[in-house]
C-alpha cells in the first residue's frame, strides 16, 4: 500500500520525477443556451466505453483485489 500511496503522492512524484497516473483534460464548452459548462476528457464518471476515471480506478482496485486472492 505504500508503494500505491507513493505513486498518488504529488511532492513524492515531483522529487523523483515520476509522471502523472492520469492526465485529465478540462475544458468549457458554449452551450446553445449561451451558457458555459465544464467537459473533462476522460469523464470522471462511469461512462459505456469503460475509459471514464472511475472506470480506470475500479479496474485498478479490481487487479490489487486479485492479486491479493
Amino acid at each position: 500500500m505504500k508503494y500505491l500511496a507513493d505513486q498518488i503522492n504529488i511532492k513524492y512524484n515531483a522529487i523523483h520525477g515520476n509522471p502523472p497516473i492520469f492526465e485529465i483534460r478540462v475544458d468549457l464548452e458554449d452551450l446553445d443556451s449561451g451558457k458555459r459548462t465544464v467537459v473533462f476528457d476522460p469523464t470522471i464518471q462511469s461512462n459505456p466505453k469503460d475509459n471514464g476515471i472511475r472506470d480506470i480506478l475500479q479496474k485498478i482496485i479490481d487487479d490489487f483485489i486479485s492479486i491479493a486472492i
